[in-house]
């Protein structure tokens, strides 16, 4: 028989917060580096013009589109009680539901993170879709 530890909801939630904080934590450092860059060019191009030099090169970069990052869903939708009313069988197909649920939310996570257009992620927790979340700091991402 396999060893491994019981399910532990409540640190599945928390693992995917902590994937969730950070990628966020991420999003908004390139959007302030945008931001910087466009100040920083700017100005750059002031000094020129009132200098009579030639403009430097500058494609404005804008800012993200912020991500709509989904929401954990409630624990109501995976947990239960001993004083549950409901035929087993119609209870455990409840909690299964709630727990796929569970799987899903990570899911769009890792789906969200792996787009295409969002590079300033910087592969973070890899190329591949994770099936399970772990912690953030557990693939060396930066400890809040």
């Amino acid at each position: 028989m396999l060893e491994t530890p019981e399910f532990d909801p409540e640190v599945f939630v928390s693992d995917c917060t902590s994937w969730v904080d950070l990628l966020q934590d991420l999003f908004w450092a390139e959007n302030d580096r945008r931001a910087a860059y466009n100040s920083e060019k700017v100005q750059a191009r002031k000094k020129a013009r009132a200098a009579g030099e030639p403009l430097p090169e500058y494609q404005r970069q804008g800012p993200l589109q912020d991500i709509d990052w989904p929401a954990p869903p409630l624990p109501s939708v995976w947990e239960s009680t001993v004083e549950c009313v409901e035929p087993v069988n119609v209870e455990a197909l409840r909690v299964a539901n709630g727990c796929i649920r569970l799987l899903n939310y990570w899911l769009e996570i890792e789906n969200d993170r792996l787009r295409a257009s969002r590079k300033y992620f910087n592969g973070i927790g890899g190329s591949a879709v994770r099936s399970w979340p772990v912690p953030a700091t557990a693939l060396g991402a930066p400890s809040a």
